[in-house]
């Protein structure tokens, strides 16, 4: 059975509250319920420590995501700029460099096979 990320929190919470309602003053493992609560509030911290963690690193993806379209779209002014320009243009060295095909190197992509006539 897969866990959730809020197992561990209440099923703690869930010892501290049957614990401190039904056997407050009883030990178990050689503690009381006090010290129990103390040693749990370790992970209870660590967790309030990641919750504004993940907003910052949502937020931080966010912000990589729209600066990535940005530079997405500043590499496409560039492509047609060097498409557009006399030195260069469709058919050159840099343009193939890019990994485009060049259109002196295109095929046009139609293809007539010739019909073999059937064996008799």
């Amino acid at each position: 059975m897969a866990k959730t990320l809020d197992y561990t929190t209440d099923r703690i919470q869930t010892f501290i509250t049957s614990w401190g309602q039904l056997a407050p003053d009883v030990e178990f493992s050689g503690m009381t319920l006090a010290q129990f609560e103390l040693a749990t509030a370790a992970p209870q911290a660590k967790r309030k420590e990641i919750g504004p963690l993940l907003a910052l690193l949502s937020a931080k993806r966010q912000e990589r995501d729209i600066a990535d379209q940005e530079a997405l779209a500043l590499v496409e002014r560039v492509l047609n700029s060097i498409r557009g320009h006399v030195d260069f243009g469709p058919n050159s060295g840099l343009y193939s460099s890019l990994g485009y095909v060049t259109k002196a190197t295109r095929k046009s992509g139609l293809v007539r096979k010739k019909l073999k006539p059937a064996a008799v």
